[in-house]
């Protein structure tokens, strides 16, 4: 599961992941900074992207 929080903490994306290799669309999102959460059955990737 992947999911993406705006700096608010709001929730903006959750999609699940299917492959070793995804993708996101961010064109819609605002400029700004978003945090990123990755889950899986073993562990939990955390990060985060700046859209400009």
């Amino acid at each position: 599961m992947l999911e993406v929080f705006d700096i608010t903490e709001k929730k903006v994306l959750q999609q699940k992941i299917h492959e070793n290799n995804t993708s996101i669309d961010v064109s819609g999102f605002v400029k700004g900074i978003y945090f990123v959460k990755i889950l899986s059955d073993k562990q939990m990737i955390t990060g985060k992207f700046v859209k400009q």
